[in-house]
């Protein structure tokens, strides 16, 4: 594998090249944040997504994805704590007819009226949905309480967002569209070194059509905790309910502490798998819960971000749950990390890193997100090496200095009228927490 870096105020982004490399991949992403998010420009995110997709040139809906279908294809577009990314790929050999037809529908989106009415139908039936989905919901509520309207991780409820589907037009769609594609674009390529090329030259073509720059600005509003506080949302339906527990950390991904504070909360509850802490004491030796992770979200190398825990309990179980939790990150906060510890997870993380290296799509990803957080080739490098040579007193230090109990957003979402007793008495905890 090569990698390939090109900087600039209009597009930068990386190459990962090799000869003889059958499969296109390219991601594409720009940051339409601005000072005035509200609810009705999140509502019109939702809408723009599917918008953008459905009729560009001379393609109705239908024909553009039959296009891109007939090539083994796929294009796809999210938005994600206010990142618009397209993400494209198909074989080698398909990849010109690709970049064609995503050409086409970014330079001549239609946004047709008749289309705009059955994405406010749909949008509005899978808000009406996600309404029902807990973890979401616990994911949702835990941000929000952490961060304030207009902060770009900050979510609109679903019942203000579907009032403000109704109202969303087709100038806004076409302003957002325009106003997007004129920031910085940020890529992830793979490809043959000649092919690649070639990608970067039609994406540099495609970024020139919007004209200058428009620059980025990022609303960073996190609430100062002065206690812990306990949300919770009633979704009936549901069996257990999801639990996320978490806090704003002062520090960037510029700052040693990160490194230090992230593999830290590795050790308690790595994302995924059986390493952590928490999977050996809460799931498996009491038996509380089938998974819970912990990590960190956000940050980049000059915002901060937050960690967070997720999990989920039985109505009947979820204080005995939440306290088993509090009380495992109280232990790590005052005791530390093992030496022990310390050395199976610099073997589990660097383990984790030379496997992202055998895959793809895997390198896409992480490069792409690393890019997104402000580091260069050179950064991504030396990021690995910040992470695996921290010390394990610096391990300990940060998580003394940024864990704190007492000072914690717990959110739960599920069946908690049955769980009405527990959770009253958890938010009596917390207003008596000091």
């Amino acid at each position: 594998m090569h990698y390939l870096e090109k900087k600039g105020d209009k597009i930068k982004g990386i190459t990962i090249t090799k000869e003889g490399e059958r499969t296109f991949t390219a991601r594409i992403s720009v940051n339409i944040h601005t000072p005035n998010k509200n609810a009705h420009t999140d509502a019109c995110a939702l809408v723009y997504t599917d918008a953008l997709l459905s009729g560009c040139g001379s393609y109705s809906r239908e024909a553009f994805l039959d296009a891109v279908n007939l090539l083994g294809a796929s294009i796809s577009i999210t938005i994600l704590n206010d990142v618009l990314t397209f993400s494209l790929t198909s074989l080698d050999t398909n990849r010109t007819k690709l970049l064609a037809l995503f050409s086409t529908l970014i330079q001549k989106p239609v946004f047709a009226p008749k289309e705009l009415q059955r994405i406010r139908v749909q949008t509005k039936n899978e808000l009406i949905e996600e309404k029902e989905d807990a973890r979401s919901k616990a994911v949702h509520q835990l941000v929000n309480t952490m961060y304030a309207k207009g902060d770009h991780r900050y979510t609109a409820d679903e019942d203000v967002l579907i009032t403000e589907l109704q109202t969303v037009t087709k100038a806004e769609l076409v302003a957002l569209h325009n106003s997007a594609l004129s920031a910085q674009w940020v890529y992830t390529l793979t490809g043959t070194p000649k092919d690649a090329l070639q990608t970067v030259k039609v994406l540099e073509t495609l970024r020139d059509t919007f004209g200058v720059t428009r620059t980025s600005e990022v609303t960073q509003t996190p609430r100062p905790l002065e206690k812990t506080v306990v949300v919770t949302h009633a979704i009936p339906s549901k069996q257990n309910i999801e639990i996320g527990i978490g806090a704003p950390l002062p520090f960037t991904q510029s700052s040693k502490d990160y490194f230090a504070f992230l593999f830290g909360i590795n050790v308690l509850g790595k994302w995924g798998g059986f390493a952590g802490r928490l999977m050996s004491t809460v799931r498996e030796k009491e038996g509380l819960t089938y998974g819970i992770y912990a990590k960190t979200e956000t940050a980049t190398l000059t915002t901060s971000g937050y960690w967070r825990i997720m999990t989920f309990f039985a109505p009947n179980k979820v204080m005995q749950g939440i306290t088993s939790t509090l009380r495992e990150i109280d232990l790590i906060k005052t005791k530390g990390i093992t030496q022990s510890e310390y050395e199976r997870f610099k073997t589990i993380l660097n383990t984790q890193e030379t496997l992202q290296q055998d895959s793809l799509l895997e390198q896409v990803g992480y490069t792409q997100s690393l890019q997104l957080r402000g580091f260069d080739l050179e950064g991504i490098k030396k990021r690995k090496q910040n992470l695996l040579n921290v010390t394990r007193s610096e391990v300990n230090a940060a998580l003394k200095k940024y864990l704190d109990t007492t000072k914690l957003v717990i959110s739960a979402a599920g069946p908690i009228a049955s769980a009405k007793q527990e959770l009253k008495a958890l938010e009596r905890i917390a207003k008596t927490a000091k």
